[in-house]
């Protein structure tokens, strides 16, 4: 996922980078916001004015009314960019993908995800097409210790599979050599 910052400093981009909740994200320093390439999942701008509102961006400024109004603690713009990304769609194959709601959607029929379980499609997806160790999802999701001998992982998995093929969902998780996969 790219989170693009639009003017200021870069300071701020280096205060995001040191955020745990943010380590996986490509987060990019711009001056200006018409050398953007691409699309970013989430633009921040920073005393800078957008040109157009859109549901993915977040305003900083303390001169002009904004999102977020200077001087602002580092935590309250993370839970802002959290709320924001959360309330993102993602495509999976056919399947909508919504972290907010914990769900997984195919014409019309639903999944409940469990907390692990939407944490985990979340990590993968903001980390395609990277395959992810499970050693990482340990540390990640599970919040467990490096060298942890467990089948937790494996168990998961298995139970998102299932919840897939009984609600006759496709099947977009693969895990191979200790590695897991999403296919978008």
């Amino acid at each position: 996922m790219r989170i693009a910052i639009i003017g200021g400093t870069t300071l701020l981009k280096c205060a995001l980078e040191q955020v745990p909740s943010l380590k996986s994200f490509n987060i990019e320093f711009f001056e200006e916001s018409g050398i953007i390439s691409g699309h970013p999942d989430l633009c921040i701008f920073n005393e800078v004015i957008p040109q157009t509102v859109k549901d993915n961006q977040i305003v900083i400024s303390a001169k002009f009314k904004a999102d977020l109004s200077k001087p602002f603690k580092l935590i309250s713009l993370v839970e802002l960019i959290i709320d924001k990304l959360n309330q993102k769609i993602y495509a999976i194959n056919k399947v909508k993908f919504f972290p907010s709601k914990r769900t997984l959607e195919l014409e019309g029929n639903i999944i409940i995800l469990t907390e692990k379980e939407a944490k985990l499609i979340l990590y993968l997806v903001n980390n395609y097409p990277r395959g992810i160790p499970k050693s990482e999802l340990l540390k990640e999701i599970w919040e467990y210790s490096t060298g942890t001998e467990t089948s937790t992982v494996e168990v998961h998995l298995s139970r998102l599979k299932q919840k897939l093929i009984e609600s006759s969902f496709p099947d977009f998780l693969t895990y191979k050599n200790k590695f897991l996969y999403i296919e978008i």
